[in-house]
């Protein structure tokens, strides 16, 4: 008897051991998958974690990061120095800061200084400024850069359709895109009175203005496009295509390319880029300005209302003018516009001439057949007209 309590006792430990194992090996039921989409918002520093963006902006102290999951509804004021980085682990969508046509997706106050990096910015429409919304997608007061960033389908009827800064400092970098905005005036960005720089491997693509710069606007202040950073594909109802510049200093270097925009206006037009003040624009080393457009008008590449340099080995070609100047076009300004060519610079293969000039503005005849060669139908023309418009 005892023999036999003994078996059915170890029988039972026996069996209760297999069912533990076969339960260790069976998974847990996994806890609930968040939405692709799901906002998740989580600062690294504390590792507090919330579904909304606008508390942990407010809680988070100064030089914090903030990992963004998801798609996060936006439109708030930041005003301290912080990090707003796009996270995709797993099947997680585009990580994404939707605006919900409630004004501009992110308004970067003057105390604001800000780092975003591998975002979409989108869905903005702009913050009230007078009688107009500008920066559809981020408006500057401070200073923000981007890095790997798109922004992409904001619209205003003012300035900045993708970003609007007026005193404030704008840095594209990285792979950044901002494209498919629409604006007044600086389709992809406009600056007020401020610093833009877009550089690594920075496109400004497919923006529209119904008035100045489908892809840039500067109002006064300074620009730099450098790197491997194309404009490229812009379209403007008046002038400057790829970029209008009203004052201050510009420098377009590197490897950058000003591409296939459009200017609908009709002289002075500016398909690649418009220089309507008395601005001081420099094009150098192996930037090109090459296969604008100015279907109207004047001035398919660069047009001129202040003083243009071009050095190194900086190309403005390929592009094509309705009217005069498919490469250069030297309009009458307070000062009278200037040519400078320099290093192994080049005017070359353009349709509406090389150099189309008003009487009043100058450059270096022996250019003409030396750097400025291969137009059609003329490499340099001079005309006794008065610019407007």
């Amino acid at each position: 008897m005892r023999h036999r309590s003994h078996r059915i006792v170890h029988r039972a430990t026996a069996l209760i051991a297999a069912v533990a194992a076969l339960a260790l090996a069976i998974p847990a039921a996994p806890a609930a998958a968040l939405s692709p989409t799901a906002c998740r918002v989580t600062n690294l520093r504390t590792g507090k974690v919330t579904t909304t963006l606008a508390p942990a902006v407010t809680a988070a102290k100064a030089r914090d990061t903030l990992t963004i999951r998801g798609t996060c509804t936006a439109s708030l004021i930041i005003e301290k120095r912080i990090e707003l980085r796009g996270v995709r682990p797993g099947n997680a969508g585009v990580p994404t800061l939707i605006g919900g046509a409630a004004g501009s997706v992110l308004w970067i106050g003057e105390a604001g200084n800000v780092r975003l990096r591998s975002l979409t910015i989108t869905g903005g429409t702009g913050t009230s400024q007078g009688d107009q919304r500008n920066g559809g997608g981020i408006l500057v007061d401070g200073r923000v850069v981007l890095v790997g960033v798109h922004v992409t389908n904001n619209a205003v009827d003012g300035d900045g359709g993708g970003i609007f800064a007026f005193g404030g400092a704008v840095v594209i970098g990285g792979s950044s895109v901002i494209d498919q905005n629409a604006a007044a005036d600086g389709g992809g960005v406009a600056i007020g009175l401020g610093t833009l720089k877009v550089a690594g491997s920075a496109r400004i693509a497919d923006n529209v203005a119904t008035g100045l710069g489908g892809g840039i606007l500067m109002g006064f202040g300074n620009l730099l496009v450098t790197g491997t950073a194309v404009v490229t594909g812009n379209t403007a109802g008046g002038r400057g295509g790829g970029i209008a510049i009203g004052g201050g200093s510009t420098a377009i270097g590197g490897d950058a390319r000003i591409t296939q925009n459009t200017a609908n206006a009709s002289l002075g037009a500016g398909g690649g880029i418009s220089i309507t003040s008395d601005a001081v624009v420099t094009i150098r080393e192996r930037a090109e300005i090459t296969g604008n457009d100015a279907p109207n008008g004047s001035g398919a590449g660069i047009s001129v209302a202040g003083t243009l340099s071009l050095t190194g080995e900086a190309r403005v070609s390929g592009n094509q003018a309705f009217g005069y100047g498919g490469g250069v076009w030297l309009e009458t300004s307070s000062g009278g516009s200037a040519l400078l060519m320099t290093g192994s610079s080049t005017i070359t293969m353009n349709v509406g001439g090389g150099l189309g000039r008003v009487i009043g503005t100058t450059y270096n005849d022996a250019d003409c057949g030396t750097r400025i060669v291969n137009n059609v139908p003329a490499n340099c023309q001079t005309f006794v007209i008065k610019v407007g418009g």
